[in-house]
């Protein structure tokens, strides 16, 4: 019985170290077994943080793990590794997310209490501008998914929408993120990833 038990520990341990090297191979099979063997877990921890936002708490784990995807230097040494990386991502998500909030907050309440529409209209206007010239610079598969996002359609309706994968629309996503962190200054990619966070 003693025995039996430790071939079954065994035969777990091959296979935690084979998902492990596929995972970092960026293998897709590999990280969709990943996905869903951390995803109950994660989403229940992100889905409290984020639970009085407007934030689906599946996009942030959507977004982390396609970083991951993207991110070839990554790797990990334990299963276990993988789980706490993306319990930090969030929390750290979080923390950002908190951040930019109050700047916006800041920044509304410092507009209002001027009262000057003409000013608020004049930022408005020069952020459209800058938009529409940031989305031009992209493919129009990513440009149509970034204009979704600025137009506030999360990403299973965008996917609905244009009849691909949530998985595709994420991608997408970052693609366009890339391109355009080659393209624009940090500062005005800045200003583009709050409008479509």
């Amino acid at each position: 019985m003693l025995y039996a038990f430790k071939m079954k520990i065994d035969k777990e341990n091959r296979m935690h170290i084979l998902l492990l090297e596929q995972f970092n191979k960026r293998n897709s099979i590999a990280f969709s077994e990943v996905y869903n063997l951390f995803y109950n877990e994660l989403y229940h921890f992100a889905s409290r943080l984020y639970q009085d936002t407007e934030i689906e708490a599946s996009d942030i784990l959507h977004d982390i793990f396609i970083n991951i995807w993207i991110s070839n230097k990554i790797k990990f040494n334990t299963l276990n590794s993988i789980k706490g990386y993306i319990f930090i991502a969030v929390k750290n998500n979080f923390k950002n997310y908190i951040t930019h909030k109050k700047c916006v907050d800041k920044y509304k309440s410092e507009i209002i209490s001027d009262d000057n529409l003409f000013v608020v209209e004049m930022v408005e206007s020069e952020i459209y501008s800058f938009v529409n010239q940031a989305v031009s610079l992209l493919p129009s598969d990513c440009a149509e998914i970034i204009k979704y996002h600025i137009e506030g359609w999360n990403a299973k309706e965008i996917s609905e929408k244009m009849n691909i994968s949530e998985r595709s629309v994420y991608s997408k996503k970052n693609e366009a993120i890339s391109i355009l962190k080659q393209k624009i200054g940090k500062d005005k990619l800045l200003v583009l990833m709050m409008l479509i966070s």
